[in-house]
């Protein structure tokens, strides 16, 4: 913001008092800072309405874009197997790089010794939408980006999303260059499997994660790419006939569904969407632990990119305690990061294991 002016409008002021995120904590210390003490039976539309029409310094629009900006959704995990041997003190070197250039960039990052044979990237950054209101433009993330060296090979984990897959991209390129070669990589994706073993995965993946036991599916995502009809010849033809209507041709197609319920892998409606050419692309399930443990656990995958069968991601939701009488707590709680990041390889695991047996 420096060197620049800027000025948010009246309405966009009302609209970002109005957001149930900011509190009423929150919107009574905006007022105190402007010497006002507000009521708590005051309506929030007329306090927004009554705020929107001060003077408004640029402490006022960043006291609520850090309230409306900041990310609290939990972004699901990915991971990139690097199929080379290589030395701890190569991957620090191309880490300290990498942390260089974002840093270049405005972002905050440090480099851990999370365990003995990997390391941890935390990055601290801003991602910009300016598609968004104005006041949400701006968002506040973090992401770790985790790389840990087997025997055979190194791992890299990260949050799936654009900002963070070019980063990722970026260090395997700086690795290359330390090293001197091309390094070869592996990402779970389905874009060279026959179509009847796609949704073949997510069952394989769902009943393959190590010392769990499946207990339901709540949750299921299908989709169904739209087949091409045409031909080069005949688009030609229809480009010289676009104004001819005698006879319209008007079809339908349902790209996508979703079935929320109990024990929805074995539903008939599930069954016909198959027969219509529909595949899973997303599910939502819950498995408990084989072990002498009454919780609940909760899982999510997809596929990111539904139509190609790739970008896959993973995502340790959480658990439910058990309550008795064969019921559980209808409030999910959160693990803790111990647990999470077990959990989270055994499933990464389990999705490795799964595309290989639909591969053979």
């Amino acid at each position: 913001m420096k060197g620049s002016l800027y000025s948010v409008s009246d309405k966009a002021m009302f609209d970002a008092i109005n957001q149930s995120k900011v509190t009423n904590s929150e919107l009574k210390d905006i007022f105190l800072s402007r010497g006002i003490i507000v009521s708590h039976e005051t309506k929030r539309e007329k306090l927004a309405r009554y705020f929107s029409l001060f003077p408004h310094s640029y402490q006022d629009y960043k006291r609520l874009a850090d309230i409306l900006g900041a990310n609290t959704r939990r972004e699901k995990n990915t991971s990139t197997t690097v199929n080379r041997i290589v030395d701890k003190d190569v991957i620090e070197t191309v880490a300290a790089g990498l942390v260089s250039d974002l840093e270049h960039f405005g972002a905050t990052c440090t480099i851990e010794e999370s365990e003995k044979n990997s390391i941890s990237i935390k990055v601290e950054y801003r991602e910009f939408n300016y598609s968004n209101s104005e006041f949400k433009q701006i968002s506040n993330k973090e992401a770790v980006i985790s790389i840990e060296i087997n025997e055979e090979n190194l791992i890299i984990r990260h949050p799936q999303n654009k900002t963070v897959e070019e980063w990722k991209s970026l260090y395997i390129s700086k690795l290359e260059s330390e090293l001197e070669e091309e390094v070869e990589t592996t990402n779970i994706n389905l874009s060279n499997t026959p179509i009847m073993r796609w949704s073949r995965f997510f069952n394989e993946l769902i009943n393959g994660i190590d010392g769990y036991k499946l207990y339901d599916v709540t949750d299921v995502y299908v989709y169904h790419p739209e087949e091409k009809h045409l031909d080069e010849d005949e688009d030609e033809d229809e480009d010289e006939d676009e104004n001819d209507f005698e006879n319209p041709e008007l079809g339908t197609h349902i790209s996508k569904a979703s079935l929320k319920g109990q024990n929805v892998l074995r539903s008939e409606e599930l069954l016909q969407l198959y027969k219509k050419g529909f595949y899973i692309s997303k599910i939502v399930w819950r498995s408990k632990s084989e072990k002498l443990d009454d919780e609940l656990y909760e899982f999510e995958a997809q596929f990111s990119d539904a139509e190609n069968k790739d970008y896959f991601s993973y995502l340790v939701k959480g658990f439910y305690s058990y309550k008795g009488s064969g019921e559980y707590v209808k409030g999910r709680k959160s693990l803790t990061s111990i647990q999470e990041r077990e959990l989270t390889k055994k499933v990464e695991t389990a999705a490795h294991n799964a595309l290989k047996k639909v591969m053979e």
